[in-house]
């Protein structure tokens, strides 16, 4: 049996109106919460490869990087075109177009995570 750590998830309801959820667990690794409106799939993060925070997500104006370690944040559109870049722990994406992001964030150690991120 594999021992997971799940460091955190963050879901965001806008919407859940008269619906009947259930919780499932499945393979030990995934939560999925359905209901008759839609079905939504967490997946454990393992210990120790996530120490980077990103929010809010959604966001209307700008998004925090929270982490302890020294990084290089790079935002692209998803034509693959670099938007911005910044070792801030602050990026302020209020002049965007509504729509999705991708945040990569690599770390001191050359660790690369990506975040999607929606802009509102």
């Amino acid at each position: 049996m594999k021992n997971i750590t799940l460091i955190m998830v963050l879901f965001c309801v806008t919407q859940l109106v008269n619906a009947k959820e259930t919780i499932l667990v499945s393979g030990g690794e995934a939560i999925t919460a359905a209901s008759s409106n839609a079905t939504l799939t967490a997946t454990a993060v393992h210990a120790g490869l996530s120490s980077i925070l990103v929010y809010p997500n959604p966001t209307a104006d700008r998004i925090y990087i929270k982490t302890e370690k020294t990084f290089n944040a790079e935002l692209f559109d998803l034509t693959g075109r670099k938007i911005q870049q910044t070792k801030q722990k602050q990026l302020d994406m209020s002049s965007l177009s509504s729509g999705a992001y991708i945040l990569n964030v690599t770390t001191e150690n050359n660790k690369i995570q990506s975040f999607k991120i929606l802009k509102k």
